[in-house]
């Protein structure tokens, strides 16, 4: 006799639940096919992404903020900011986050600020990219 086969769904990653967070207002069935267009992938990837067996690159990363307004750095790691931060930061506003931090923090903040001064021209232009 042959013994039955239960096919358990493997549980959404992290990553699966930080684009579900970016794209609120799509169904399930929607969320996928669209992930599919605007990275330009196949839906074999987009299921790896849903079960965490691989992360988004910064390509993917990149288009999909460009869609969504979340931040790259956020949607491929769950760190920094959420959405794109477009007020610039006065000196006196960077003195108070770094004021009381740690050398690895303010290592760490910096770190950021650089990736996100990097993603931010990276077009040519001024615009934010997150």
């Amino acid at each position: 006799m042959k013994k039955k086969r239960h096919n358990k769904k493997k549980p959404n990653s992290k990553l699966w639940g930080r684009l579900q967070e970016a794209t609120p207002g799509m169904r399930e069935d929607e969320r996928s096919p669209y992930f599919e267009e605007i990275c330009e992938v196949a839906q074999p990837t987009v299921s790896r992404w849903r079960t965490g067996t691989t992360g988004l690159n910064p390509t993917h990363a990149g288009a999909i903020s460009l869609k969504t307004g979340f931040c790259r750095q956020y949607l491929t790691d769950g760190n920094g900011p959420r959405r794109w931060n477009v007020k610039p930061a006065d000196e006196l506003e960077l003195a108070e986050i770094l004021d009381g931090k740690t050398e690895r923090g303010r290592a760490e903040i910096l770190r950021f600020a650089r990736f996100h001064d990097q993603d931010s021209t990276d077009n040519g232009d001024n615009t934010p990219q997150a």
